[in-house]
């Protein structure tokens, strides 16, 4: 048991000048309560802590600086590692509400005479964010959990993990509160600006499942504006990591982009795409482009394609004479710039560029194949357009020899050619031209 001046500094509050005294007790056990009195030892409050686990709570009333009424201000929280409740609710003389403010998870909210909300701001004393020059730098990012927050060409970027996908969100972000929802790893965080004004929300969900001695974590983030207004996502299970982010022009249209990345579970990547789309106000595409395994494609309106290229410098390109048996289509002045892949079947996939160094556009494609019947051995080969289009083939068993090409003439016609032979002396060779 213990009495004196209350002097403490809550919420904001010095009840140091407030001319108010305390008494305290404890019920014999982890729980100590507080009773707090006016000048006229008229109890105006209590304060009651649980050792036990951290739960406190707190409130005091009392006349206003101005004399115009009362002003309770209090908090909760239900242990010592929660952020808590707090509220200031002012009344008049007549104990008549007429505004205040709660706080919740670092969100003030400020309420109206009828508990309406009319405006939501960042408390004070959150953390401030640290932000980076680039993405490339996202292991430097003050983290939050799985939280890095980076900046990149004046746009703040939200990121989960280490990995480079990121997410845009408007404005400046200056502080954040994070709220958890479960033991698991779920939370919510709320990023201000520098006014403490709401300017995203990122919902982040973790789920592990453990099936037949093999553990997998699936991580994903959903991001919000200030409005509520979903501006993008986030997913990683280990194996595939996808990001998808839309930004508005503030005109009615916006830009979508994104990744989408698959991998066999360690440092091998088996696809991958990112992605750029602008549209506007009507939905309707503007511009954009994706690459596809090192491929990019450039649209214009309507998605029509404008450009299809690929950097090929670290790509080893093979520059060749053109040999008879390939379609002239792959070919470029007399030559042949390619790259090889022989697959675990044993199929061999070649692609056909326009050139051997800088950004180059793919042609085609061939998938040669071989095998062997008894004593004849058989060898075949089948060309591609770059959109993988059939444009012909060439085969070969024992002495018989075949081969088969087609090109589009750009007029409504294509020209078919062809030449076999039996290894005897007989051979036919065509020129066809059909409608298309």
């Amino acid at each position: 048991m213990s009495t004196g001046t209350f002097s403490e500094t809550i919420n904001l509050v010095d009840y140091s000048t407030k001319s108010l005294t305390y008494y305290q007790a404890d019920d014999g056990g982890t729980k100590t309560t507080t009773t707090i009195f006016d000048a006229n030892f008229t109890t105006v409050g209590t304060w009651i802590k649980d050792s036990n686990g951290g739960e406190e709570s707190f409130s005091v009333t009392i006349p206003n600086d101005s004399g115009t009424g009362y002003v309770e201000n209090g908090f909760y929280k239900a242990n010592t590692s929660d952020a808590g409740f707090s509220w200031t609710y002012n009344y008049d003389t007549s104990n008549v509400f007429t505004g205040g403010t709660e706080t919740e998870n670092g969100i003030t909210t400020t309420l109206d005479a009828n508990w309406a909300a009319t405006s939501q701001k960042g408390a004070a004393g959150l953390p401030a964010v640290t932000v980076v020059s680039d993405v490339a730098n996202l292991g430097t990012a003050s983290t939050d959990g799985e939280i890095k927050l980076v900046t990149a060409d004046s746009t703040v970027y939200v990121a989960v993990a280490s990995s480079w996908e990121a997410t845009a969100l408007s404005g400046t972000i200056a502080t954040y509160s994070s709220r958890d929802i479960n033991a698991a790893g779920e939370k919510e965080i709320t990023f201000f600006n520098a006014a403490k004004d709401i300017v995203g929300v990122q919902s982040l969900f973790v789920d592990t499942v453990t099936e037949n001695s093999t553990t997998t974590t699936f991580k994903g983030s959903t991001f919000f504006d200030a409005s509520g207004e979903w501006i993008g996502d986030t997913y990683s299970d280990g194996f595939l990591i996808r990001s998808t982010a839309v930004k508005s022009d503030g005109n009615g249209g916006y830009t979508e982009s994104g990744i989408y990345k698959e991998t066999d579970g360690n440092s091998t990547t088996l696809f991958e795409r990112e992605f750029s789309y602008t549209f506007d106000s009507n939905g309707d595409l503007s511009s954009g482009s994706e690459t596809v395994d090192g491929v990019t494609t450039t649209y214009g309106a309507n998605w029509e394609v404008t450009a299809k290229a690929v950097d090929v410098g670290s790509l080893g390109i093979s520059t060749n004479d053109a040999p008879a048996d390939v379609p002239s289509s792959l070919a470029v002045s007399g030559k042949i710039y390619t790259t090889s892949q022989t697959q675990s079947w044993g199929d061999t996939e070649v692609t056909y560029y326009s050139g051997a160094t800088g950004n180059a556009s793919i042609l085609g494609r061939a998938i040669s194949f071989s095998n062997t019947e008894g004593s004849i051995q058989n060898y075949g080969t089948t060309y591609f357009d770059e959109d993988w289009n059939w444009i012909g083939d060439v085969f070969s068993s024992g002495d018989w020899t075949a081969r088969r090409f087609e090109q589009d003439n750009g007029n409504g016609t294509k020209t078919e050619t062809g030449f076999e032979t039996d290894g005897s002396g007989w051979s036919r060779e065509w020129v066809f031209v059909f409608k298309t």
